[in-house]
């Protein structure tokens, strides 16, 4: 039987500043590195107008980007 990953997904809705995104995935990424890669696996949803910056910042790193769906 194989065993399950961990997943943590973070959706911060329209919440926040840009300034703020950058340090959250930033902090993230940081701990990714120090943590070690593989056990976790940790996505962040940020709002769509931060989406192309999150991806570039999240490039390279253990950590993957998601979009919201908005619809009620």
């Amino acid at each position: 039987m194989s065993q399950r990953r961990r997943f943590i997904a973070g959706n911060w809705k329209m919440n926040g500043l840009a300034a703020e995104g950058r340090d959250l995935i930033h902090g993230i990424t940081r701990w990714l590195d120090q943590s070690g890669k593989g056990a976790t696996e940790v996505v962040v949803c940020p709002p769509f107008t931060f989406l192309t910056e999150a991806a570039r910042l999240a490039n390279g790193a253990a950590l993957a980007v998601g979009g919201q769906d908005c619809h009620a």
